[in-house]
């Protein structure tokens, strides 16, 4: 099944001195060619070095370099035993991959350019992956950097959004997308049983192979956190970067022509997507360069893309010039496309989209206006939108408060009547719901979803589902609401209960949605008072004659009422959760329903909904809050207020991530300063140290409704874009990456 989990047998090694079964890491072999690449090497290799999956074999490879890369290897190799270095005589990238693996004894086999260089957790992510699924291959995103900046490649941000688990490439085509050696660890013993071997003298060597190692795996592994670090040289002088060369268009298409071939009886969708990769993403490389001025550049790529179109069409739409530049490269008019390319239609800083009564058009600017116009009508399909899902809690009644952006890519929305709606789906039929625009923000919105309507289109039971419909004057464009990143606050929306029917939101989905499920007994109304908790209990079927606290307490419902008080056989725990039943006149015992969140007397003590939105007591021996926090230049302020059991304090307060710790500093009256000028970039979870009679707790910071309030929200401060956001599990989370790799993820 795709997702499961194997058994961890492949985790564990006998060692016959012992007699006990003791885990060991796999044996990973990463195979390293060098050639000329004295500059970067030692960059690479100490990022091998640095990995925290310590069971490495490092096959460094010389190609016949003419600089000093030799002698850099070599002293690395002296140093730890882990890397094993061979010289050969020059005979290219693809030959010293082969030879390399027909060396590798490792359980896994993982390729790295030597120029490049990986994260900390690069390996340990692929790994606990690929065993924990039994993978074949496991993949993951690339980022590229230079000497001034890093960013995360479109294609990657969109691809591993979120970790999913697949069984074949049939069940997610767009994986072809990531058709690189790198950024992939492969098992061993699959490549060994595909018979797989790199082309060898020519470059893009890797694509078919990749290609064909997809098509054949049983299991593939899609991470999202980064596993490779990809260098564009300043200098340009890698092979990738010389794409003006008639030499390397011809390498690139004979690799699309192989590839074509691998896929030529596959699926439609299969070939659809591995299209769409090569023609949106690839082709540009070759159609927005200088050199397809010369006649024989452009009857090599001309020649190169109609041959693909034996495929078939990609799986998406293109953008609008890049369509038109194909079109023009099919009928062979080479001097209509360098005529538009000379008045800038084809350039992609140059295009924007305009509306014309109710339609979208592609509109260039160009240099020279005068001459006829290449404007082009856009389906709907055509039309780049970005739908931002940003905020989402339930209000009093219940209703549902839903709020974000949508924004379409190159329209100047300035001078347009920009309205939204939201529209809910359901087995009860479809509600369109007014949706307020925020003040200077024409493509910004928020709606709120009145709770009964939702359940009534919900049914009983069934799913609903949401999307932004948007007018920018007559144009109408509607597109699903899409999952929340994957630090939003909305993960903890939690579910709301109305007439007898429980909405719980689905956050795991492509889109957001929520799942409506009837429910027996439910409370319709909680009030703190200073006895207790009133739950207002209501009932179809059966009458409740009294609450169920876990196994112990009981509470009697009297007029539908009943009072909630800190039961005994909670005081002195740690943390503990007991669930809140409803026992019925028949004797039944069955789970109440509610939404509300409320404290008992004494601090440390609430009543809550659970994952299923049925209600549990909640009792915390400690707790802490965020309730209130500011970005200063270099610092970040946090008040945070703490419930605490007698002989415990609050003695600590931390920014915590996987490679870096920050200690705040008390300021008094529940103030903490962390001063974050020298943190590296990555993600920090807020948590709190307590120290008592039992000795040191440490536990996460939760947030507050006056947080939720707040987030999501960003500040710059130094290269780096620092976001307030909230944890999956309702702690605080601070975000910190630079702007444009931010951007990129969606978040």
């Amino acid at each position: 099944m795709p997702g499961a989990w194997p058994s961890w047998g492949r985790l564990w090694k006998r060692f016959p001195s012992s007699g006990h079964d003791v885990p060991t890491e796999p044996l990973v072999s990463v195979i390293v060619p060098v050639h000329d690449v004295a500059e970067y090497v030692a960059d690479c290799l100490d990022s091998v070095l640095a990995q925290d999956h310590r069971r490495l074999q490092v096959l460094v490879i010389d190609d016949g370099s003419s600089d000093s890369s030799p002698e850099i290897v070599r002293r690395y190799a002296g140093g730890d035993d882990r890397i094993v270095f061979r010289a050969q005589p020059n005979a290219g990238l693809g030959a010293t991959r082969n030879r390399a693996v027909q060396q590798a004894t490792g359980d896994y086999l993982f390729f790295l350019d030597s120029d490049d260089r990986l994260p900390k957790r690069a390996i340990s992510t692929l790994v606990e992956a690929a065993e924990r699924t039994s993978a074949d291959v496991a993949m993951g995103p690339l980022t590229r950097f230079n000497s001034t900046r890093r960013w995360l490649p479109a294609w990657a941000a969109e691809l591993h959004r979120a970790p999913e688990f697949h069984q074949r490439l049939t069940e997610r085509p767009e994986l072809l997308r990531n058709h690189y050696a790198c950024a992939k660890l492969y098992r061993r013993s699959f490549w060994a049983g595909q018979d797989a071997r790199f082309r060898e003298g020519v470059a893009y060597e890797d694509q078919p192979l990749v290609t064909r190692l997809l098509l054949a795996a049983d299991g593939i592994a899609a991470v999202s956190d980064t596993v490779y670090e990809y260098r564009d040289r300043d200098d340009q002088s890698s092979i990738s970067q010389r794409t003006h060369t008639l030499a390397d268009l011809q390498a690139r298409t004979t690799a699309w022509g192989l590839a074509r071939d691998v896929l030529a009886d596959q699926p439609e969708p299969i070939r659809a997507a591995w299209l769409q990769t090569i023609l949106g993403t690839h082709a540009h490389w070759y159609l927005d360069n200088d050199a397809i001025s010369r006649p024989d550049y452009w009857q090599a790529l001309r020649d190169g893309v109609r041959a693909l179109d034996a495929l078939g069409q990609p799986s998406g739409p293109l953008p609008p010039a890049r369509e038109l530049a194909l079109e023009l490269l099919r009928a062979d008019d080479h001097a209509g496309y360098l005529e538009l390319r000379r008045r800038g239609a084809l350039l992609p800083d140059r295009q924007r989209v305009v509306v014309v009564g109710d339609r979208f058009w592609w509109q260039p600017q160009l240099d020279d206006p005068s001459a006829d116009d290449p404007r082009r009508p856009l389906s709907e399909a055509q039309v780049g939108s970005r739908v931002v899902f940003d905020r989402a809690r339930w209000t009093a009644g219940p209703a549902l408060l839903v709020g974000g952006s949508h924004t379409v890519s190159g329209l100047d929305a300035g001078g347009l009547d920009v309205r939204h709606e939201l529209v809910a789906t359901g087995p009860g039929g479809s509600r369109v719901f007014a949706a307020e625009t925020v003040p200077n923000q024409e493509c910004s919105f928020a709606a709120v979803l009145d709770g009964e309507a939702l359940a009534a289109l919900a049914g009983q039971p069934g799913e609903l589902c949401f999307s932004v419909r948007s007018h920018f004057g007559e144009a109408v464009l509607e597109r699903a609401l899409p999952r929340p990143a994957k630090w939003f606050a909305a993960r903890r929306l939690g579910p709301a209960v109305h007439a007898g029917l429980v909405l719980l939101p689905d956050l795991e989905a492509a889109r957001f949605s929520l799942s409506g499920s009837p429910v027996a007994v439910w409370a319709d109304r909680v009030e703190t008072t200073p006895a207790g908790v009133v739950v207002g209990v209501r009932a179809e079927g059966v009458p409740v004659t009294a609450l169920k606290l876990g196994s112990g307490t009981t509470l009697p419902v009297v007029d539908g009422e009943a009072l909630v008080r800190m039961p005994a056989e909670l005081a002195g725990r740690d943390r503990v959760a007991v669930p809140v039943t409803a026992l019925g006149a028949d004797g039944v015992e069955r789970p109440l329903y509610g939404q509300a969140t409320v404290g008992l007397p004494g601090g440390r003590v609430q009543l809550r909904p659970g994952a299923d939105g049925a209600l549990q007591l909640v009792a915390h021996q400690h707790h802490a809050e965020l309730q209130d926090y500011a970005f200063g230049q270099d610092r970040l302020e946090l008040r945070i207020g703490a419930f605490l059991a007698p002989g415990w304090a609050l003695s600590g307060v931390r920014l915590r991530s996987r490679d870096a710790t920050l200690a705040a500093v008390r300021a008094g009256d529940g103030r903490w300063l962390a001063d974050i000028s020298a943190l590296p970039e990555g993600g920090y979870d807020l948590v709190a140290e307590f120290t008592g009679d039992k000795g040191v707790r440490v536990a996460r910071v939760a947030a507050t409704p006056a947080y939720l309030e707040t987030v999501p929200t960003s500040v710059r401060v130094g290269d780096l874009l620092w976001r307030a956001l909230v944890a999956p599990d309702g702690g605080v989370h601070f975000d910190a990456h630079p702007e444009d790799l931010t951007r990129l993820r969606g978040q």
